[in-house]
C-alpha cells in the first residue's frame, strides 16, 4: 500500500508540474491589456527588471544570469510580450541546456543594428542542440524531454509572438558541447500603433 501511495504521489506531482508549465506557456497567448499595450521602453531597464525577478531562481540551480545591454536603447514595443518571450528563452535554457556539474551561464545582450533595428540575444554555454533537431525546435509540441513532463510549447509560442505581436524575427545558432544562442531582431518603432504614454511596469 505504501509503495502504491508513493507512486500515486509522484504521478500527482508530475501532472501538477505539467499543468504549471502549460499555464506559463499559454500566458504568451493572453490577450489582456498588458500584453497588447504598446509603450516606449528602455531595453536595459526592461531586461534588468526581468533579471531581478529570476536571478535568485537560477542561482538556486547554480546558473549565472548576466546582462550586456546598451543602456541607451529606447524602443516602442509590446513590453509585456517582449518580457514573456525573454523569460521563456531563459527558462528554456535552464531546463534543457545544462548537465549536472557544468559551469552554467546565461547571458542576455541588447545591441542596435543600424538606425531602425535592435537585436536581443539569449545565449548559454550549455550542451548545445543536435543538428538534426535545430530545424524543429520551434515546432509545436517538439521536445527532447517529454518523459520529464515538458510539453514542447515554450519555443513555439515565443516564435509565434516574436513574428506576430513583436513584428520581429528569431534565429537560433548552436554548437553541440559549446552552447546555444537565440537572437531576436526587432524594430525600434512598433508599426502602425498608437503608443501608450504610461511608463512600462
Amino acid at each position: 500500500y505504501l509503495g502504491e501511495a508513493v507512486v500515486s504521489t509522484q504521478l500527482v506531482v508530475r501532472n501538477l508540474a505539467r499543468i504549471a508549465r502549460l499555464m506559463d506557456n499559454f500566458k504568451l497567448l493572453a490577450a489582456d491589456g498588458d500584453s497588447t499595450r504598446i509603450a516606449r521602453v528602455n531595453l536595459y531597464e526592461l531586461v534588468e527588471s526581468l533579471m531581478a525577478d529570476h536571478r535568485q531562481l537560477l542561482r538556486e540551480e547554480e546558473i549565472d544570469l548576466t546582462m550586456e545591454c546598451d543602456q541607451s536603447i529606447e524602443m516602442t514595443t509590446a513590453p509585456a510580450v517582449l518580457e514573456s518571450v525573454l523569460v521563456s528563452l531563459v527558462i528554456n535554457a535552464k531546463n534543457h541546456a545544462f548537465a549536472t556539474g557544468d559551469r552554467k551561464a546565461i547571458t542576455i545582450t541588447g545591441t542596435l543594428k543600424g538606425p531602425y533595428r535592435v537585436v536581443v540575444t539569449v545565449s548559454d554555454n550549455g550542451c548545445g542542440i543536435a543538428l538534426d533537431d535545430l530545424p524543429r525546435i520551434c515546432d509545436a509540441f517538439f521536445t527532447t524531454r517529454r518523459e520529464q513532463g515538458h510539453l514542447g510549447l515554450g519555443l513555439h509560442l515565443a516564435y509565434t509572438q516574436i513574428n506576430g505581436r513583436l513584428h520581429g524575427t528569431i534565429d537560433c545558432r548552436s554548437t553541440v558541447g559549446e552552447g546555444t544562442s537565440f537572437s531576436i531582431e526587432l524594430p525600434l518603432s512598433y508599426p502602425g500603433e498608437l503608443v501608450d504614454s504610461k511608463p512600462a511596469p
